[in-house]
């Protein structure tokens, strides 16, 4: 195996696991705040759908940070081999 193949596997690895880290933590679809009391109030529908805008920032987020650990996991990894 290459150095640059281990890089790309450990970036595509570090995407996939983010992407679900992010899948399984996503925030509810629905969430305010009561701001008298200071009271937030979170609501899930009946009928899971698919995910909102909110929802898929936050995985894509999930999944960049992901990618780049694991590109930097893999640029080590290859450093220490050479």
């Amino acid at each position: 195996m290459s150095f640059s193949n281990l890089r790309v596997i450990c970036l595509v690895l570090g995407i996939v696991a983010g992407g679900l880290v992010g899948y399984v933590t996503k925030p509810p679809q629905w969430v305010t705040v009561i701001p008298v009391f200071n009271i937030v109030v979170e609501a899930e529908p009946k009928e899971k759908g698919e995910l909102t805008e909110r929802q898929f920032n936050y995985v894509a987020l999930c999944a960049l940070i992901g990618g780049i650990v694991g590109f930097g996991v893999g640029v080590v990894g290859d450093r220490r081999r050479a």
